[in-house]
């Protein structure tokens, strides 16, 4: 590329919101701001959430000395516009959702892996071009008999390799190239999940393109629903449609599906897999559900579109948006035709009453005395009542409990210490599935731990409404080698 032409290109990508933010004066402070008011395990947040959140964590800044003159909602709209975080309204919600823009997203997966660098995965990767490219020369060759060579002679190695494992003979990788694989496999699946973001934005600005066309184009209602059921064609039919859909085809395939769920939890059984990073273990626990559930919200979107499209059409919407841009371009054609002859100081002999609000001193507000609604008696404490395991365990059949991962979680938790309880395990790894997360550890216990029946133990949890609570349930146990028998 040429000095002018790379320039000229340089140039045009300053001013992306990725590049804005990592040459913003203050962006180490947006950055820190932005991971820690977004962790993995939360992709979208309402406004209220967000505000709060980040009021937070401005005070605790302050206090440090740091200068943040302006309000927490003041820095939510400052990001928006900046294309750091994109503002939805989902159907049925109450309030607005923040989340990261796939620029911002972007810019912070670099930034931390700069803090974090990962090895590089020479050999690894070396491995994986060549066999893209002994596969590409394969797949792509024309000549039958060429083909039939290659297969037979894989069938030959494939031949040796069963003769020496018949032979006693298993070879393994070495833990050091296993573990350099592995975090490969993190890192592209780190790529992937924050592609979603980037085809999700791509979908949003082909809803943005169609609802332009349809404000601009003079045509009968008929016409535009025809051009409309077209244009969803041009969504399913557009790169980041077909690039989902096969995607999402593949990811929901039960067979390849059930092998990658397999593979996983097989991998995360092996020896060397000890020697990997908590976060990455984690992560590959996961790694099917984040999948699963970024392209979920994908797919809400690209569905979510047409639907949202006929909507516009058919509630005359359209229409009267259509009129207000139209009544828009009409006054501004006849300023542009009067400027010459009348400045901006003149009179014309017309008041324009402004909108406002009603403004009232704080000195007249009333505080909220909550001793003013007190009971008069106290409340007694409640008598625990006894703990069936017997009707426990009906409640866990009929349940969805996801106990691989609660398995995986206990060994995880068992290749640090020689004996973990419930408690631990909640204090570790929370409760995703609320009160069914405790169901499914009891329920566990049976089979792989130690249920003492004289003694109880008090755990405390939170639902998955967000609510704390709490209950008494006989001590529970597990033991170190306990989940390798089962």
């Amino acid at each position: 590329m040429k000095a002018p032409r790379g320039f000229a290109a340089f140039r045009a990508l300053r001013q992306q919101p990725l590049w804005r933010l990592l040459a913003a004066d203050k962006s180490p402070l947006t950055l820190a701001l932005l991971v820690s008011l977004f962790p993995e395990n939360e992709r979208a947040l309402p406004s209220s959430v967000l505000v709060d959140r980040l009021a937070g964590e401005l005070e605790g800044l302050r206090a440090l000395g740091e200068d943040l003159p302006q309000a927490a909602r003041a820095y939510v709209d400052d990001w928006r516009n900046q294309g750091w975080l994109s503002r939805s309204l989902p159907a049925g919600a109450s309030e607005e959702q923040y989340e990261l823009t796939a620029d911002a997203a972007g810019a912070i997966r670099y930034i931390t892996g700069l803090l974090v660098p990962r090895p590089r995965a020479t050999e690894s990767r070396l491995a994986t071009i060549i066999d893209r490219v002994l596969r590409l020369a394969d797949e792509t060759d024309p000549d039958a008999a060429s083909r039939l060579r290659a297969l037979a002679a894989e069938r030959e190695r494939i031949d040796r390799e069963c003769a020496a494992l018949v032979a006693g003979n298993v070879k393994t990788l070495p833990e050091a190239r296993a573990l350099e694989r592995a975090q490969e496999i993190v890192q592209l699946a780190e790529e992937l999940t924050a592609d979603f973001r980037r085809v999700r934005a791509e979908f949003g600005e082909i809803n943005a393109q169609l609802r332009m066309r349809l404000l601009d184009q003079e045509q009968h209602r008929g016409d535009v629903l025809a051009q409309l059921f077209a244009d969803v064609d041009v969504i399913a039919d557009s790169d980041a449609g077909r690039s989902f859909e096969a995607f999402w085809t593949l990811l929901t395939d039960p067979e390849r599906s059930g092998e990658l769920e397999e593979a996983l939890t097989t991998t995360l059984s092996r020896p060397f897999s000890k020697s990997l990073p908590r976060s990455d273990r984690m992560f590959l626990l996961h790694l099917t559900r984040s999948l699963l559930g970024e392209g979920d919200a994908v797919h809400d979107v690209m569905r979510n579109l047409a639907r949202n499209l006929k909507s516009f059409v058919h509630s005359r919407e359209y229409l009267e948006n259509r009129r207000m841009q139209q009544l828009i371009l009409e006054a501004q054609r006849a300023a542009l035709s009067i400027k010459d002859r009348i400045r901006p100081i003149d009179k014309i002999g017309y008041d324009l009453t402004l909108s406002s609000s009603p403004i009232d001193s704080i000195s007249r507000w009333e505080l909220y005395d909550p001793s003013l609604r007190a009971i008069a008696t106290g409340m007694a404490d409640g008598i625990p009542d006894a703990f069936d395991l017997e009707n426990f365990a009906a409640q866990v059949e009929a349940s969805e409990i996801n106990f691989r991962d609660l398995r995986l979680q206990i060994a995880l938790l068992l290749d640090e210490r020689e004996q973990v309880g419930i408690a631990d395990l909640i204090d570790e790894f929370g409760t995703p599935q609320g009160l069914g997360t405790v169901v499914g550890y009891l329920a566990l216990a049976t089979t792989m731990g130690e249920i003492s029946a004289d003694r109880r133990q008090l755990v405390a949890w939170t639902g998955m409404d967000g609510k704390a609570r709490q209950a008494w349930i006989p001590a529970t146990f597990f033991l170190k080698g306990s989940c390798d028998a089962n």
